[in-house]
């Protein structure tokens, strides 16, 4: 409980001190919550499903590590990818388009998931393909949210990465936590988590799309 309290602690710290920095006129939950919410979100719900898929393999169907750990592989394997498609579009495509189609990307892929584990299926693979796409969709939107986040005030650049690293690592604890809490030896409450998470995502990604559209429209017509 103390550790939770501390890394809160730190985390008002520095939102503080970015606050504290921002010069009159900068719109900061538009250009960091907007730019880093999705991805965030997306963060945790990758988490539910990497924290989940270990006790549902071993417990539920029954397979060995060996198996769990090739098919684990999927995760890095998709992030890996997603970066590097991120990197070769960097500079052609927008950074709110970016994080919008990673985003939108891993809620098909997990409202697909959903819907075949509440329908009775489920196999290591159905566990497995939807947390390497989850990965590869954030590896694609991951990059442009933080630059999104850092380039609002670029004299705090620093400090604003470091928020966005923190949102992610600490949603993503408190995902494992939940799932640790609500598990019942079946994938469903995996489901409960990563649906409303990925909801979230979306709305978040979808906002900081139509504003950044907006600011643009706004810039072309001065």
């Amino acid at each position: 409980m103390l550790s939770w309290s501390v890394a809160a602690l730190r985390a008002v710290d520095a939102i503080t001190e970015i606050v504290v920095a921002l010069p009159a006129g900068v719109d900061a939950p538009r250009g960091c919550v907007g730019a880093l919410g999705g991805d965030v979100r997306s963060a945790s719900v990758r988490a539910a499903l990497a924290a989940a898929s270990p006790f549902l393999m071993k417990d539920l169907l029954g397979r060995s590590s060996t198996e769990y750990g090739l098919y684990f592989m999927l995760f890095p394997a998709g992030y890996f990818t997603g970066n590097w498609i991120s990197g070769r579009l960097s500079g052609k495509v927008a950074l709110e388009t970016m994080v919008l189609i990673g985003t939108l990307f891993a809620a098909i892929v997990i409202w697909a998931q959903a819907a075949l584990i509440v329908a009775g299926y489920l196999t290591p693979l159905l566990l497995f393909l939807p947390g390497g796409l989850t990965s590869f969709a954030q590896g694609l939107s991951l990059p442009n949210a933080q630059a999104g986040a850092m380039r609002v005030v670029p004299g705090i650049a620093g400090t604003a990465a470091g928020v966005g690293v923190f949102a992610q690592m600490f949603l993503s604890a408190v995902s494992a936590e939940a799932y640790g809490l609500l598990a019942d030896g079946t994938a469903l409450p995996m489901v409960a988590l990563a649906v409303p998470g990925i909801v979230v995502a979306l709305g978040a990604a979808c906002a900081s799309f139509i504003l950044g559209r907006r600011n643009i429209l706004a810039a072309a017509a001065e």
